[in-house]
């Protein structure tokens, strides 16, 4: 009981300061290369499509690696060490091409960091616990995104200088707590009886969190300032201060899908996220800003419920655990780098362009996104009928 505890309070801390000292950089980042560098949505987008891409791929390996027992607390310190220092390089970004490149660097170093310490959380704590533990660490995510978002709110007039300066120091903070994380026990190989059951599982996890990921490279990613800012009509500051609300929002719900896995059906929780997030993008995609804010806090409900949730279904049902942590992330960061640039194309293409559909408008982009939503909403419900008849 111990060890676990002080693994999810170190966790959870690593979480919080290394999403604020990420996240406070994101609406930065982006509005410079949109206003600063006069890029296109595409190449806002395509920031997205570098960070996934590295991060799947960081994923993948440190998943694998994870499976020969290196240690965890080593990958994670000198990733966010590492990351202190890449951040400050953006204050020499003098073209879109340079800031791609330092976006690229930070998904790897982001990948290689959080696959590690959401491992070492699964393996640590016992099963009957696990949602709840990683709704834990994710609801801390989701408090150190709105962290990070309101600290640019603040900062964002200072200059770029400052806004870096406070991720820096962020992310040294995150170094100390990950170098205190204690190493997991050797994961126990799944039971044989449990294979059918973790083939659709995982399956699922996989689905739901790919098409999720994929819509939220407009409602989650890069873009999202930019879109509110435009479509909108908010400020730089308050669009960032609606994403981090949102993010935080989230948390009460993402408790309540965990008990929901723990205690009665993992399928069942991951119905009900799909549903969330399903809902919140038909929503998002009216042209009004009520509307629009509201849809984005449902989809922000069921993105961040699903997360602990697809991680809890890897590491209580696969038999590598490391590499289907790995799995999980790269397929949600795979899928998000696929995206990105689609949609800001996109946008590029029709802009803001809306249709009437019963006395409504509707954003043609955004209805778009909707539809990759489908397949994360219907696979669950599919693979649920296919256990229960089975």
């Amino acid at each position: 009981m111990k060890g676990e505890v002080r693994v999810l309070v170190l966790a959870s801390a690593a979480a919080f300061l290394g999403t604020a000292a990420f996240r406070i950089s994101v609406p930065l980042v982006a509005y410079y290369v949109r206003e600063g560098l006069g890029g296109a949505m595409v190449e806002v987008g395509g920031l997205t499509t570098a960070f996934f891409m590295a991060r799947a791929i960081a994923a993948l390996l440190t998943g694998r690696v994870l499976e020969e027992r290196v240690r965890v607390s080593v990958i994670a310190t000198l990733s966010f060490a590492a990351n202190a220092v890449v951040v400050q390089l953006y204050m020499l970004a003098s073209s879109w091409l340079h800031v791609v490149l330092l976006k690229m660097l930070q998904g790897l170093l982001n990948g290689f960091a959080w696959v590690s310490i959401q491992y070492a959380l699964g393996v640590t704590v016992r099963s009957s616990l696990r949602g709840r533990a990683y709704s834990t660490y994710f609801a801390l995510g989701s408090l150190g995104s709105l962290a990070g978002n309101a600290a640019y709110s603040l900062l964002g007039a200072e200059g770029m200088w400052a806004t870096l300066a406070v991720s820096t120091l962020l992310f040294a903070a995150t170094t100390v707590a990950a170098a205190l994380i204690p190493e997991p026990p050797h994961a126990p190989r799944a039971e044989r009886t449990k294979a059918r059951r973790s083939g659709i599982l995982n399956l699922q996890a996989m689905a739901a969190v790919a098409s999720i990921r994929a819509a939220s490279s407009l409602i989650g990613g890069d873009l999202i300032y930019v879109y509110l800012r435009e479509a909108g009509g908010m400020s730089r500051q308050l669009a960032a201060l609606v994403v981090g609300l949102s993010d935080a929002v989230g948390v009460a719900v993402s408790f309540a899908v965990s008990w929901i896995a723990d205690k009665r059906s993992d399928l069942a929780a991951m119905v009900v996220t799909g549903a969330l997030a399903l809902g919140g993008g038909t929503l998002f995609a009216f042209s009004n800003p009520l509307t629009m804010i509201t849809g984005y806090v449902l989809f922000a409900l069921g993105a961040r419920s699903l997360t602990p949730l697809a991680r809890r279904v890897a590491v209580t049902y696969a038999e590598m655990k490391g590499v289907a942590v790995g799995a999980v992330n790269a397929a949600g960061n795979l899928s998000a780098a696929a995206s990105a640039p689609l949609i800001g194309g996109l946008l590029d293409a029709l802009d803001f362009y809306t249709v009437n559909i019963v006395g409504v408008e509707v954003m043609v982009v955004a209805a778009l996104v909707d539809l990759m939503l489908v397949a994360g909403v219907a696979a669950p419900l599919a693979l649920l009928a296919e256990l229960k008849h089975g």
